[in-house]
């Protein structure tokens, strides 16, 4: 969903759908309504006019629904932060899973940072069933298989780390 973004980080989405990142082998589509959607993949700050869009969008996901911040806009606000037009980042409207920083973030990133939602969530769920019943679900199935093979493989964390570090943060200079 687009909450206000500069379509940056769209284009590097729509990237995802080339046969080089097999994003639909790895079994992740992208549907028309959010009744049909296990997770939200939101762009952008989010400007006051997309508010009750995106409230509206994350309440007609079934549950579990995970959501991912895409971008630095959608982490804080980015460069545009908090204004008169916008509420800054998408946790300051609903619950953010994972971020994925950058400007655009690239599509293995990307990539990366579906791939983390779904892992944790899975964890979650796993546990959540170990825990009720006393007995831990097997994985099965391909897809299940290369999300545990790529998680073994990733950070687990609600930031996935910027190559280079942060990209917007000025150092402060005296005029000596």
């Amino acid at each position: 969903m687009d909450a206000g973004s500069c379509n940056g980080c769209e284009l590097e989405i729509h990237a995802l759908n080339n046969p080089y990142y097999m994003l639909e082998g790895l079994g992740f589509r992208f549907v028309a309504s959010p009744r049909h959607a296990d997770l939200l993949l939101v762009t952008g700050l989010v400007s006051r006019h997309m508010e009750t869009a995106l409230k509206r969008t994350y309440a007609a996901i079934p549950e579990p629904k995970l959501v991912v911040a895409v971008g630095n806009c959608g982490r804080d606000g980015g460069i545009f932060g908090c204004s008169y037009a916008s509420l800054g980042g998408v946790s300051a409207v609903i619950p953010v899973d994972v971020v994925v920083p950058g400007c655009p973030p690239s599509p293995n990133a990307l990539l990366q940072g579906l791939i983390t939602a779904v892992a944790v969530e899975e964890e979650s769920l796993s546990a959540q069933e170990k825990q009720a019943t006393g007995v831990e679900r097997p994985t099965i199935g391909s897809r299940e298989r290369q999300a545990a093979a790529a998680h073994d493989s990733l950070h687990v964390a609600k930031d996935i780390p910027e190559p280079g570090g942060a990209q917007h943060i000025r150092k402060e200079t005296s005029d000596e």
